[in-house]
């Protein structure tokens, strides 16, 4: 009996412990969640902030093997204001995510913040706001093809 309480004592604390340490973090996380529909050979990629952002612009244009979006925040409190300044990978849903490889938010560097993403290998891609302004939706498709993906995902402007 003496050693069920010591255990459950000491998972009581390491749960306390995780819970206090991670709960004011979660705060001044940027990016909320991040989603890949696959509609044939055209991945739409749909990243959501966790308070508004607008688009600015992105490089290079049209395609590559990485893309570079800046955005400029709309943020309302001291605590978002300090998150604009972080930089912080972006987890990767689970399963087939086509060509994408890595996504981070970089807002430590000049002229940022940026959302960056890198890919498997050179692509297409078109880039336009979210109409709910707290995301972004990128729309890959490959290098051979004649045009970027045409379908948008619902709740999102048409391409620019």
């Amino acid at each position: 009996m003496r050693k069920f309480s010591l255990v459950a004592v000491s998972v009581a604390a390491l749960l306390g412990v995780l819970f206090f340490t991670t709960r004011p973090m979660a705060g001044r996380v940027v990016v909320d969640d991040l989603e890949v529909a696959l509609l044939g050979e055209c991945s739409i990629i749909t990243v959501t902030f966790n308070f508004p952002v607008q688009y600015k612009r992105h490089f290079p244009y049209a395609s590559g093997e990485d893309l570079r979006v800046q955005l400029d925040a709309i943020v309302t409190g001291a605590e978002e204001a300090e998150a604009l300044y972080t930089r912080e990978a972006v987890l990767l849903p689970p399963g087939d995510i086509g060509e994408l490889l890595d996504v981070s938010y970089e807002g430590n560097i000049d002229g940022g913040p940026y959302l960056t993403l890198f890919f498997r290998r050179a692509v297409k891609f078109s880039v336009a706001q979210g109409k709910d302004f707290r995301s972004l939706v990128v729309k890959v498709s490959p290098i051979k093809s004649a045009a970027p993906c045409k379908t948008a995902p619902e709740g999102t402007e048409q391409d620019r």
